[in-house]
């Protein structure tokens, strides 16, 4: 069955040719004409002539000559090119003049006029701005998925690989880059004509080159000469970078020579540096390009910031061998070539950054943009269907950037390491100068792997979404016994998700972690087995771990206050990416998870997992925030950072905190300083801002105080010394104007396709036009219309990643309004693009949830939607009494469903203490120490545990007085017991205590896992009472108690459900059973002293569902009050969990 698909596809691919069925005349690259190419067309070299005007609006007009060997004249031959106008050159077809017909993006090609074997086609033409980038001064290609056939007529497709001679006629004061290396050049009449050498075969999605005013370096390393251009102006930056940028590709060329066995497969390699580039960098083949601000850092970057230069020059490096040399067979896998990419690039750098944490940056680089697109309703699978290569940019995003990798690690961890490379080798071996697939390249990795990687691939590379998990702990009175992971079915095909992971245990002073081998709907976790209970459990605790496990409410409450005592920067990170995504799926308030990560943000020392703490205060303030909790917090906010800020012990946390608080700063007196600290009137010690940072600054500035903005964006211009920066700064400056009309003009003008061309510029404007603080009115307006530029956007294609520009657009967006804008779009839209479809829900997921979020808090009428606010609830209804409360609520069949409150702190457990001893009766019963019908006789003389003196109880402070009428008499044990319970009676417990011993009481709560109950007395022994010797318990062990009984593990199943009759025939009701149903059982047992109120009961709902609800009180004044309190938030708890 591995080699199923792969068989299928080769076989209707052979079909197809055989058959000759007509190519339709369509747009685009169809996966038709796609295979039907690939099977007749090879050996083919395209010699490309541009002339480049001096002028950016006049044409660029070339002149091809392709050659090519065909195999099957059957049909005609659809060549490519999209002209920006209609077409008005010359074709000939093997020596023959012909009038050219050109339609639907195609040059039809007779069949009657090519040849079995070698033709030559020429044609002249104008090329097409679209993928030219055109600057005043200086211009550039980036023709990726389908766009060389927008620069020169030709073959347009990933799998018809070509050889390329490429001549450039320029100004003469230009430099260029091409492809191959330049053979020569020569100058005449203010201009030059620039000859490349022919180049080994590729791709036409990376075909590439660049002219203008550049400047040059050449440096020579291992031998090699390589050479980058750039127009960086500040010459002090690019000496402080330039060896750096140099060094970076050399050592990771001679690393992926080292690892794959190949020298570096081109004639050179060479980078040219572009100011608005769209991406942070492009793999052209003898010509990466580079966005310039990725390469070309400031003087204050941080250690983090040249990794991340290191990554992309590595990642960009490896594409040479992984996405050039050998190539994806269709853009469906291009996301092949980005993993192995991003995998190289990791393996390249890390070892030389010591410093940084490599796990936790791999971790949050990946997962949590990953989540933002596989939690979302537009998720879909790794590898994605392709009908047509027009359509091929819509492809790209998170899930083929950061999910992959994440799949890619799982990989290696199932094969080792030395068999992955060697599976990597045999890969780049076999199918180098050629195309391959994610089926062949597994086909290859199966021999070197155990594991049905076929199998494995069908789940992780092939369905949408993630896994979803459960974590279930199984245990006793020594500890765990095991846990269980359980796995929902989340895949389209049923399948579960194999996966490996880590499991961390949190204790007081360390932390367990296991491997875990997930694998179908429930795994158990064995090797747990003696550890005792842990204060939180995380499942997903590793940096290849993927998917959602929901926390318990225990974990969720020690993550929120305890993770900044986690010591491994790794766990603290994962925490809070859990308590993240606990939120997201409404786990808690974000008033909740605001508080607890200002509470952590002193503390974090890892710079990573500081920088994700502010992402995610952000998120919460900007995206979930409504305006009271905004109101309420934003000066606090404000202060922290300042704080934060000036008590920063290095650069990298001043700075990261300045930019944090640059991001927040809402009130007057922050943006004050902001102004104080670009006017220069106010600076901070050891923070030194670039010229591009004090451009944020001065946009920052200007967007919270519109009055002033003309007048700061003037004098920022003037002191710009970089003439692209001050292109940039113009062309967003409109988005500043206080006047909505002038506002709404720029967002209009971004319609016309010539006012798009800087996507990264576009994208910066849109943000700044929907900025989370600017009003409703101000912006809701903008999102139908940029939906509906969305089809328009791909077809042109000048925002390459159309996930951007709504994102842009709705990334500010925050109302119910504009979440319902885009839901009545997609509603009234059936045949939008399914793939746009996706795109959308992805960057409208955050408002979407957002909207819910308010809606469910406005309209729940009172009632609590998640764990967190109905323990808000609880917290608010027991603080309109006086007194101390300890709760323990939990649900027993779905232990993640509960509510703690203070329920750790040992208090006097008044009568509650009845029920350890009604345990220990049943116990020593079924030892076969006495019978339960066996009788005692009753008396009113028992021995303090101080000195044995004797001391007898008082009848007045009994609730039972009966029995006190039948001293001398024999009762049995059974009575004892039942009263001891049913009506509290003193002296029945007496009895017992004194017949089955309080420290074996105390042993039986230990062998039951309940630390903090202790049994040490009888009731009235005031000697031991002055000695401080009292019975203890917490509200968390008493709650463990009644599920131990109720899951019949308190003794034998039938004398459990004998003690559940007992609890159940409870006289004093004054607490748990006053607000519940009628039709509901309570087994309880309750206990009152002095200002001590407590309950401790099983509750048993008519659908035969169990909850142990434990709530105990001191310090009252007003005894009704409390209990009515009490009772009120036993209710609120019972109605939540029964709807669960």
């Amino acid at each position: 069955m591995r080699f199923l698909l792969i068989a299928l596809l080769i076989s209707s691919t052979m079909a197809f040719a055989q058959k000759n069925i007509p190519i339709p005349l369509e747009e685009g690259v169809s996966w038709e004409l796609a295979q039907w190419r690939s099977q007749n067309l090879s050996a083919i070299v395209y010699d490309l002539n541009l002339h480049i005007p001096l002028a950016k609006t006049d044409p660029i007009t070339g002149m091809v000559n392709i050659a090519f060997e065909l195999k099957n004249k059957t049909q005609d031959l659809l060549l490519d090119f999209k002209p920006g106008k209609t077409w008005a050159g010359q074709l000939s077809i093997n020596g023959k003049k012909l009038k050219g017909n050109h339609a639907q993006g195609h040059f039809v090609l007779p069949a009657k006029h090519l040849k079995l074997g070698k033709n030559a086609v020429q044609l002249t033409f104008e090329a097409n701005n679209q993928s030219l980038n055109r600057s005043a001064d200086y211009l550039y290609t980036l023709v990726v998925p389908d766009r060389a056939s927008t620069v020169f007529p030709c073959f347009d497709q990933p799998n018809l690989k070509a050889r390329y001679t490429l001549h450039l006629d320029i100004p003469a004061d230009w430099e260029a880059m091409g492809n191959g290396p330049l053979d020569n050049s020569t100058e005449k009449a203010g201009r030059k004509q620039l000859h490349f050498k022919t180049t080994e075969a590729f791709s036409t999605y990376v075909f590439a080159f660049c002219a203008g005013k550049f400047q040059k370096a050449t440096e020579t390393r291992n031998g090699r000469s390589l050479t980058m251009l750039y127009r960086e102006t500040d010459q002090a930056k690019v000496q402080r970078n330039l060896v750096d940028i140099f060094d970076l590709h050399a050592h990771a060329i001679a690393w992926m020579e080292e690892y794959t066995g190949i020298k570096l497969p081109f004639a050179k390699l060479d980078f040219a540096l572009m100011p608005g580039f769209q991406y942070g960098g492009m793999e052209h083949i003898g010509a990466i390009f580079y966005r310039e601000a990725s390469l070309m850092l400031d003087e204050n970057a941080t250690e983090n910031q040249k990794l991340g230069r290191a990554s992309l020059i590595a990642h960009e490096t490896a594409h040479m061998w992984f996405g050039d040399l050998v190539t994806m067979n269709w853009f469906n896998d291009v996301w092949l070539k980005e993993v192995f990419a991003n995998f190289m690039a990791a393996k390249i750098v890390n070892p030389s950054f010591p410093k940084i944490n490599h796990e936790l940056r791999f971790l949050l680089a990946h997962q949590p943009s990953a989540y933002s697109e596989d939690r979302s309703e537009g998720s879909h699978p790794i590898q994605q269907e392709l009908e047509n290569l027009k359509n091929a940019g819509s492809l790209y995003g998170g899930i083929i950037y950061q999910k992959a990798p994440v799949v890619m690690r799982q990989l290696e961890a199932m094969m080792g390491e030395e068999q992955m490379r060697k599976g990597l080798q045999e890969y780049v071996r076999t199918y180098s100068y050629g195309n391959a697939t994610w089926d062949q390249l597994i086909s290859i990795l199966d021999k070197y792997c155990p594991k049905d990687l076929a199998e494995w691939s069908q789940v992780w590379v092939k369905e949408a979404g993630m896994p979803r998990f459960a974590l279930e702990q199984v245990g006793n009175g020594q500890g765990l016994e095991k846990l269980i992971v359980r796995q929902e079915k989340t895949s389209a095909s049923g399948k579960y998700w194999p996966e490996q992971t880590q499991l961390a245990l949190f204790y007081p002073d360390s932390v367990a972690l296991f491997p875990v081998e997930i694998a179908g709907e429930k795994t158990e976790i064995n090797a747990v087995k003696g550890y005792p209970f842990p204060l939180a459990s995380l499942l997903l605790a590793s940096p290849q771990s993927y998917g959602f496990c929901r926390l318990d409410m225990r974990s969720l409450t020690y993550f929120l206050k305890q993770t900044p005592k986690i010591a491994d920067p790794l766990l603290r990170g994962a925490a809070r990416m859990a308590l993240m995504e606990e939120f997201l799926h409404e786990a808690m308030p974000p008033s909740t998870l605001l508080e607890s990560i200002l509470e952590a943000l002193p503390a974090e020392q890892e710079p990573l997992n500081r920088q994700q703490l502010l992402d995610q205060l952000q998120t919460i303030y900007w995206r979930f925030a409504d305006p009271e909790l905004r109101l309420s917090s934003k000066a606090k906010i404000e202060e922290l950072l300042w704080d934060l800020l000036l008590s920063a012990k290095d650069a990298s946390a001043r700075l990261t905190y300045f930019s944090a608080y640059q991001s927040m700063a809402e009130t007057w007196p922050a943006v004050q300083r902001l102004n104080r600290l670009w006017n220069k009137s106010l600076s901070i010690t050891g923070l030194t801002l670039s010229e591009s940072q004090r451009i944020d600054l001065a946009c920052a500035i200007a967007l919270r105080w519109p009055q002033r903005a003309d007048s700061i964006l003037t004098q920022q211009l003037a002191e710009i010394t970089n003439p692209d920066r001050v292109q940039r700064l113009n062309f967003i400056r409109p988005v500043f104007a206080a006047d909505q009309a002038q506002r709404d003009a720029f967002f209009n003008s971004l319609k016309k396709e010539e006012n798009r061309d800087y996507e990264p510029w576009v994208e910066d404007a849109l943000g700044y036009l929907n900025h989370p603080r600017r009003p409703n009115a101000e912006k809701l307006h903008y999102v139908l219309p940029a939906l509906e530029l969305l089809e328009e956007i791909q077809r042109t294609g000048d925002i390459f990643f159309p996930r951007r520009w709504i994102s842009a657009v709705l990334g500010g967006q925050n109302s119910a309004e504009a979440s319902a804008a885009v839901r009545q779009f997609l509603a009234k839209s059936p045949n939008f693009p399914y793939r746009l479809r996706n795109k959308v829900l992805m960057a409208a997921d955050l408002l979407f949830r957002a909207a819910k979020m308010r809606k469910d808090s406005g309209n729940k009428g009172g009632e609590p939607q998640n764990l967190t606010e109905l323990e808000a609830a609880i917290k608010a209804e027991l603080a309109r009494v006086e007194g101390t409360f300890y709760v323990a609520f939990r649900d027993l069949q779905n232990p993640v469903q509960a509510v703690f409150i203070n329920e750790k702190i040992s208090i006097h457990p008044a009568s509650t203490m009845k029920t350890p001893v009604l345990v220990e009766v049943f116990k020593q019963a079924n030892q076969g120490k006495f019978k339960l019908s066996d009788s005692i006789v009753l008396k009113n003389e028992f021995k303090s545990i101080v000195d044995g003196s004797p001391y007898s109880l008082s009848e007045g402070d009994d609730s039972d007085l009966p029995w006190y009428q039948r001293m001398g008499q024999k009762v049995s044990i059974y009575d004892l017991a039942r009263a001891m319970i049913v009506r509290s009676s003193n002296l029945a417990t007496n009895m017992l205590i004194e017949l089955v011993g309080a420290e074996n009481t105390t042993q039986t709560m230990r062998d039951l896992g309940l630390q903090d109950i202790m049994v040490r007395r009888g009731v009235e022994d005031s000697k031991a009472y002055a000695a401080g010797l009292n019975n203890s318990a917490t509200a968390y062990d008493l709650m463990l108690l009644m599920e131990r009984i109720g899951r019949g593990e308190a003794g034998r199943p039938v004398d459990c459900q004998e003690m559940i009759k007992i609890l159940s025939d409870q006289e004093f009701n004054d607490v748990i059973p006053t607000c519940l149903p009628a039709d509901v059982q309570i087994a309880h047992k309750t206990g009152w002293i002095t200002q001590h109120h407590h309950d401790s009961a099983l509750i048993i709902s008519p659908e035969g569902r169990y909850f142990s609800f434990t709530i105990l009180s001191k310090g009252w004044t007003n005894e009704t009050a409390a209990n009515e309190a009490m009772g009120k938030v036993v209710e609120m708890a019972y109605r939540y969990f029964s709807k669960k």
